[in-house]
C-alpha cells in the first residue's frame, strides 16, 4: 500500500498453466471467472494477519462470505521466519494466503542501500532467501508470494528509479529470487508481479522490467480511489483506475490477472455507488480473476465497514 503523495493515472488477460515452479499459482478458479460467483472472487487484506484473524473474520462475517484469499505483509528486516503455523490457521478459513514479501526495513524509507536490487541479484541476501524458501517448501500448502510489489512507484527501496535501481536490476533480482525458490523445491509457491495503477512522472514504463512469463505465475494491479481525502487526489471510478493497466497486461503477458489491492475513500463521492461500479466491472470482465479489498483505516477509511451504506452495497452485490 502506497503511503506517499503520487499522481493517480487512468488506469484481460488469458491464462497459461503454472510457471517454472510448477505450482498452482492462482487461487483455484477456472481459466476465466465468468461462471464463478462474485463471492468467490473477493479477497481481503486485513490488519493483524496472520497473527490475528479478528478483523478478517469480522469483515468476512459482515459480508457473509469466505474470502477467496487473505493478504498479509512481511518485510525482510530482521529476517523473520515464514509463520507456517499461523498461515495454516488462515488457510483453514478456505482463503488462499497471499504474502506480500517486502525487501526493506519499513522504518527506513525508500533509500536503503542494503536492499538495492543489485545487491539482491548479487546474492547478498541469499542466506535468508534460502532459509525462507525451505520454510515455504516444508509448509506444503499453497502460497501466493507477491514479491516486490508496486515497483513503478517511488515509495519502496525496490522501486525502479530510486535507491540506485534500474529496470535491468529489477529483472535480475526477481529472477534470482525465483531461482532460489526453485532450487529449494518450493513448488507450492506462486510468484505474483504487481504494479500500482498510479503514474509517477518520469519513471520507466513497467513493461521494461516485467520479469517474463517464465518467471511469473500471475500478475496484479493495486488501485485506490482516494477521492478528496488527500489534498492532491480526486474521485476516480474502479474502471478508470484498473482498465488501462489491465489492457497493458493483456498485451504483455498471458498470466492470470488480479486486482491485488483496491479500496475507496468516503470523501468526495458516493462510496456505495463506487462499490456497485466495481462489482459491475468485475462481472463484465471475468479475465480479472479476483479483487482484494484493502480493509484498513489508514490514509483514508478504506474499510468495508466505513459506513452502513458501504456494507450494504457489498452485501447486495455478493448475494444477488
Amino acid at each position: 500500500m502506497l503511503t506517499r503523495r503520487l499522481l493517480l493515472g487512468t488506469g484481460a488477460s488469458a491464462v497459461l498453466g503454472p510457471g517454472l515452479l510448477g505450482v498452482l499459482p492462482d487461487v483455484g478458479l477456472p481459466a476465466e471467472a465468468a461462471s464463478v460467483p462474485l463471492a468467490r472472487r473477493i479477497g481481503l487484506a486485513s490488519p493483524g494477519l496472520p497473527s490475528s484473524e479478528q478483523a478478517f473474520r469480522e469483515t468476512s462475517g459482515a459480508l457473509g462470505i469466505a474470502p477467496v484469499s487473505a493478504t498479509f505483509f512481511m518485510s525482510w528486516a530482521g529476517e523473520p521466519a515464514f509463520p507456517a503455523d499461523l498461515v495454516r490457521g488462515l488457510a483453514r478459513t478456505r482463503s488462499v494466503p497471499v504474502l506480500t514479501w517486502e525487501p526493506w526495513d519499513p522504518a527506513g524509507g525508500p533509500e536503503q542501500p542494503a536492499y538495492r536490487l543489485a545487491r539482491i541479484a548479487a546474492g547478498r541476501h541469499d542466506a535468508y532467501l534460502r532459509r525462507f524458501a525451505r520454510e515455504l517448501r516444508r509448509y506444503e500448502g499453497r502460497v501466493v508470494l507477491r514479491l516486490m510489489h508496486e515497483p513503478n512507484g517511488s515509495w519502496y527501496p525496490w522501486a525502479v528509479g530510486v535507491n540506485g535501481n534500474t529496470p535491468r536490476d529489477y529483472v535480475r533480482a526477481w529472477r534470482h529470487v525465483h531461482g532460489v525458490l526453485a532450487d529449494a523445491g518450493a513448488r507450492n509457491v506462486g510468484l505474483r508481479f504487481c504494479v500500482c495503477s498510479a503514474t509517477v512522472p518520469g519513471s520507466p514504463r513497467w513493461e521494461r522490467y516485467y520479469p517474463g512469463d517464465r518467471f511469473v505465475d500471475s500478475v496484479g494491479v493495486d488501485a485506490y480511489n482516494f477521492g478528496t481525502s488527500q489534498g492532491w487526489s480526486h474521485w476516480q471510478s474502479f474502471r478508470r483506475l484498473v482498465a488501462p493497466t489491465a489492457e497493458r497486461f493483456a498485451a504483455l503477458s498471458r498470466r492470470p490477472l488480479h486486482v491485488d489491492e483496491t479500496a475507496c475513500a468516503e470523501q468526495g463521492g458516493d462510496k456505495a455507488a463506487w462499490v456497485r461500479g466495481m462489482f459491475a466491472h468485475l462481472r463484465a470482465h471475468p479475465e480479472i480473476r479476483t479483487a482484494t479489498w484493502f480493509d484498513f483505516a489508514k490514509e483514508a477509511d478504506w474499510r468495508v465497514l466505513s459506513s452502513d451504506r458501504s456494507l450494504q452495497a457489498f452485501r447486495a452485490a455478493l448475494h444477488a
